[in-house]
């Protein structure tokens, strides 16, 4: 765990391959690289992680940011808002990267809780991220879902600030 910025990124990096490796000894069919802000410092890194993921361990790979862009599109979205603990300059990274390898508009990016590294993101209060909801409803965004992946309405007083 590190600092949510670029250096943080790098070092999470550097122990992809040896990571993918040891994957790799346990035969997995799959690798899902799920640290979804990654793909945001680099329009190719996608495509040049999964491929170093795939020669180290020799399963295919996708990630986080890959998946998300997937889901949207299987949802038939095309506006979407990105709602993040990431700082602004990244959102907008994440804006740039949906659009540009994606063909998602993000219609509104809400920055929430603001940690301080990777590991206090869990930390994060419940109501602070449905707060961000209520921006990207005022964008005249709605969550969607269903079943057991329904978005949490948020409570009234969240979104007035009562």
């Amino acid at each position: 765990m590190g600092p949510i910025d670029e250096v943080g990124w790098r070092m999470q990096d550097a122990d992809i391959d040896y990571q993918a490796e040891l994957l790799g000894s346990a035969k997995v069919e799959l690798i899902i690289l799920a640290q979804t802000a990654v793909s945001f410092f680099d329009l190719e890194y996608d495509s040049d992680v999964k491929a170093r993921i795939t020669k180290a361990s020799g399963a295919p790979a996708l990630t986080g940011g890959e998946i998300t862009a997937r889901a949207a599109h299987a949802l038939g979205l095309r506006r979407v808002a990105l709602l993040s603990p990431y700082g602004d300059s990244l959102n907008e990274r994440g804006r740039l990267y949906y659009r540009s390898l994606h063909g998602l508009h993000v219609v509104v990016t809400e920055t929430f809780g603001r940690p301080k590294d990777s590991a206090t993101v869990s930390e994060i209060p419940i109501e602070v991220p449905l707060h961000a909801v209520c921006i990207a409803r005022r964008a005249g965004l709605t969550p969607r879902g269903e079943g057991e992946m329904r978005m949490r309405e948020p409570a009234p007083e969240i979104c007035t600030g009562r």
